[in-house]
């Protein structure tokens, strides 16, 4: 009778055990490394379900429109793998980005992913602004440097305002451009300009960045 009230007890306490999915990721954080001037960079987390029921991930959302994380579709049985690929928009930013993806489950548990990147600059601006004032008609200039890697070309440099003028033809010697620019305008003119600068990187893609000028009266 004990003996077989004991194997009542165990029978129940085997089936009372709960049937789960665990979707179990490589890693939470993806760090990313784009080369000077990309635009876009791509990289994926690797999971797995490590439990013992399927599971599917039923929405993916990120804290920027910058990150699109893609959806895995299907249902994963137990000790099946799977990746979230991610694409990371970087247009003209630099320096470290961090943004989080959201992964909900079928199980309507959540899963926080971290995607982090250090843009390098393409460029840096000494000074990015040039400030004349009335009676100081003397030429202003700016230096932008271009990180090496880049492999830059210069296409052309134009000024928006007729109030400006570039003096001489700017060249690209080592990675450096500088630009002099002097105020036509008269003394009473309250005058602003960007500086447009056009090139081409090693990959064959154009850049355009912009220098500002001002006049005060």
């Amino acid at each position: 009778m004990r003996a077989s009230s004991l194997g009542v007890i165990l029978l129940f306490s085997v089936a009372a055990e709960p049937i789960r999915a665990e979707l179990s990721f490589q890693s939470v954080e993806l760090v990313l490394r784009p080369e000077v001037g990309e635009k876009s960079v791509r990289g994926e987390f690797a999971f797995k379900n490590t439990g013992d029921a399927p599971i599917s991930i039923t929405e993916v959302s990120s804290t920027c429109g910058c990150t699109v994380p893609e959806k895995p579709e299907g249902v994963f049985a137990p000790g099946a793998a799977g990746i979230l690929p991610v694409l990371l928009k970087i247009s003209d930013r630099t320096g470290l980005m961090s943004q989080t993806v959201t992964v909900t489950m079928s199980d309507g548990r959540e899963q926080k992913l971290s995607v982090v990147a250090n843009v390098p600059a393409r460029v840096t601006f000494a000074p990015r602004l040039l400030l004349f004032r009335a009676g100081s008609p003397e030429p202003k200039s700016t230096v932008l440097t271009f990180d090496p890697a880049s492999k830059t070309t210069l296409l052309d440099v134009e000024t928006t305002s007729e109030s400006f003028a570039i003096v001489g033809t700017p060249t690209l010697v080592d990675d450096r451009l500088k630009i002099e620019l002097r105020h036509t305008g008269t003394a009473s003119d309250d005058a602003r300009a960007s500086i447009r600068v056009r090139t081409r990187d090693g990959r064959g893609v154009e850049h355009t960045d912009l220098v500002y000028a001002r006049h005060t009266p």
